[in-house]
């Protein structure tokens, strides 16, 4: 994929992106409790894929954020929310409460992405 390609699709990237994440957070306990409980004694943490979507959603931010047609509102919403997103993932481990500071941090890149796309839309 080119640059032009990501910057013009970096909204739609993010949006999915970070929908990924919630499902993947939220499933991810039933999962393991799951197999947890299955005798397999086999327990992922899948933190690759956390890193994954921090990498992802930093890309599509970057992208989003050079935009021509996004304002300085949507611009500080979408790195407040990466930065919340990225704390909550990193400092998961230290308690659990930073599961909603991801969470929350997912939200609003879902939704500041969302209307960074409508903008761009309109103005082409």
């Amino acid at each position: 994929m080119n640059e032009e390609n990501i910057r013009d699709n970096s909204d739609l990237i993010g949006m999915i992106s970070s929908f990924a994440c919630i499902i993947h957070c939220l499933a991810l306990p039933i999962l393991l409790s799951i197999f947890a409980n299955s005798g397999s004694g086999h327990h992922h943490t899948l933190e690759l894929l956390d890193f994954l979507f921090i990498l992802i959603g930093l890309v599509a931010v970057i992208f989003s954020s050079r935009s021509h047609h996004g304002n300085s509102l949507i611009r500080t919403i979408l790195w407040t929310s990466f930065v919340m997103f990225t704390i909550g993932i990193l400092l998961r481990p230290i308690s659990h409460a930073f599961d909603y500071l991801s969470y929350l941090g997912s939200l609003g890149l879902i939704v500041a992405h969302g209307v960074n796309y409508r903008i761009c839309m309109k103005a082409h």
